[in-house]
């Protein structure tokens, strides 16, 4: 007759880092040392940091950790502190001050602020802190927007992508902008953004559109018989 399996006893045992009583039971054929795999991690990481060689306390008085290296002065904490251009001895700032316009960074940063920072400072360039928009020409902070695009707004961004698909300048677009009254030259309404309308069969510039009246131009295809023909079906009264 077949027996039941007798079901396997516990083996106490005391964790070789936390020193906590386990089961200490054998898994795949070896006894457990540690009772979880949290344990044995830091279990390991203590040899390794132990069997890791010193070179002397940090120089900051308040501070006891080991020093980074065989020839540093600090610890790693306070050397980092000093990378970021931070004070050593203060540990309330936790990031640093840009090398090139002097603004606070955070901790992910460590010499300059931003990449246009850093880019200006490998070409060498003179901060300056303020442009001038390159569409409607007013005074935008100098960062990594203006970088990209020049503009102040993602409506000036579009202008000028249109500006030099068409073959305009930043005086043209502005003289013309000025000429309309800031309006469109149809319904004359100011809005936030004018199109440029140009000839499609010679590309000309024609001037400043908003949306609806650069659009309604598209429906009619640029025909100026259709447009005088609707234009007479508006005027004349129904019955």
């Amino acid at each position: 007759m077949w027996e039941r399996a007798k079901a396997p006893t516990t083996s106490w045992g005391t964790c070789a880092h936390c020193e906590r009583l386990f089961d200490q039971r054998a898994h795949r054929g070896r006894a457990r040392r540690y009772c979880s795999d949290g344990c044995r991690e830091a279990a390991y990481r203590a040899r390794r940091a132990a069997e890791r060689p010193t070179f002397g306390s940090c120089e900051v008085e308040t501070c006891e950790t080991p020093r980074r290296s065989r020839n540093a002065r600090w610890c790693e904490m306070h050397y980092m502190r000093w990378y970021r251009n931070n004070p050593v001895e203060d540990g309330r700032l936790r990031g640093g001050t840009c090398h090139h316009c002097g603004k606070p960074t955070d901790s992910r940063r460590r010499y300059y602020c931003s990449t246009l920072c850093r880019t200006r400072t490998r070409i060498d360039a003179p901060y300056e802190p303020h442009r001038e928009c390159v569409v409607c020409g007013i005074s935008i902070e100098f960062d990594e927007r203006y970088n990209r695009t020049g503009c102040c707004s993602t409506q000036c961004s579009d202008t000028a992508r249109l500006m030099a698909s068409y073959g305009m300048t930043a005086d043209q677009y502005r003289s013309m902008h000025q000429a309309q009254g800031g309006a469109c030259a149809l319904c004359h309404r100011r809005t936030k953004k004018l199109n440029i309308d140009h000839h499609h069969g010679g590309g000309l510039v024609r001037g400043l559109l908003c949306n609806q009246c650069n659009l309604g131009l598209g429906l009619f295809q640029d025909d100026s018989a259709v447009l005088r023909r609707a234009a007479e079906y508006l005027d004349r009264r129904p019955g």
